[in-house]
């Protein structure tokens, strides 16, 4: 069954497949879905999750395999999330799906997300015999009106609004982008609450590249490579980056890693060996160091916010 994204929550308030592919090169709009998905899986009493990432043949299959044959009666429910991150799905791969295809469990649920498939993929025999059962969505990028609806979504969210020149130096800016743009709009959020943005403040916040290098520091916090962050850290410290955008990036980033949720291409990797280093409990933990910098900022000591998160980066690297 092939269905668009306009009709997911039509098609969720009805059933829950046992199986969805969503395609597109769009990583955020991949989220999204997936959310709603996960959301509806959840009211079905799907609690657990696992994660499998497939970049290339060496992949392992038996694992995969194990994971995912038929399950017994009193088994749990359980989300499978399988990220592709090849264009060339492995042919071990599509014997897999065409095996799952013929007996998967309905205690599992089997959520497929990579870039844009081939018509000669759609229509291969493996396709059609994993979607049997299945949904498949297709995502394409938006075109210029329909970003421009998203933006005003997104940011209606966020308690912002913006003037109509405003809206389309944002929809212009973030063109092909998605995820990019969504980090502008809650960083914007962040920087100027409650108010109804005009084109000062988007050239403004334009201009300051400087801005855009706070995430340079997730990566090398989530990898453990403490002596890396502490350098981005002092640098961003002495461009006068505000440490309140600094403790937003690295919660954002280690929820993204718990939820297990990617908004940039390159992540999918970072995510699964930050799950691999350490657990998604022990990032929990992590994220209650984080939430308490948060607390000192809204407290105003900002001076033991920069001294508290070098202790945390040397601490969550240490191991």
């Amino acid at each position: 069954m092939k269905i668009n994204q306009e009709a997911l929550c039509e098609h969720l308030k009805k059933k829950l497949a046992p199986i969805y592919w969503v395609s597109g090169e769009e990583t955020l709009l991949i989220d999204e879905v997936f959310e709603k998905i996960c959301l509806r899986a959840k009211e079905n009493s799907f609690e657990e999750k696992e994660f499998f990432f497939i970049e290339d043949s060496s992949f392992d299959f038996q694992n995969f395999q194990a994971h995912t044959e038929n399950l017994s009666l009193f088994s749990d429910k359980k989300i499978i999330e399988l990220f592709i991150l090849t264009s060339k799905i492995p042919e071990k791969l599509t014997k897999e799906f065409v095996r799952y295809g013929k007996s998967f469990s309905k205690e599992t649920l089997l959520l497929i997300r990579s870039g844009k498939l081939s018509q000669a993929q759609q229509n291969s025999a493996w396709f059609k015999a994993l979607m049997k059962d299945g949904v498949f969505i297709p995502l394409w990028p938006y075109d210029f009106l329909r970003l421009k609806k998203w933006i005003q979504q997104r940011m209606k969210k966020l308690n912002l609004s913006c003037d109509e020149e405003s809206l389309n130096l944002l929809a212009r800016r973030g063109e092909n982008n998605l995820s990019a743009l969504s980090q502008d709009i809650e960083k914007l959020s962040i920087l100027y609450e409650n108010k109804k943005l005009n084109v000062q403040d988007i050239e403004s916040f334009v201009e300051d590249d400087s801005r855009f290098q706070v995430f340079d520091l997730t990566d090398p916090l989530l990898l453990g490579q403490s002596e890396r962050a502490l350098k981005i850290l002092e640098k961003l410290k002495d461009q006068g980056i505000e440490v309140v955008l600094i403790v937003w990036s690295l919660t954002q980033a280690i929820r993204d890693v718990i939820q297990g949720t990617c908004k940039f291409e390159k992540q999918k990797i970072t995510m699964n060996q930050a799950l691999k280093r350490r657990s998604a409990s022990e990032w929990e933990y992590f994220l209650k160091d984080a939430l308490l910098l948060d607390g000192a900022i809204k407290g105003g000591e900002t001076k033991l916010v920069w001294e508290g998160l070098e202790n945390l980066i040397v601490k969550w690297g240490s191991k």
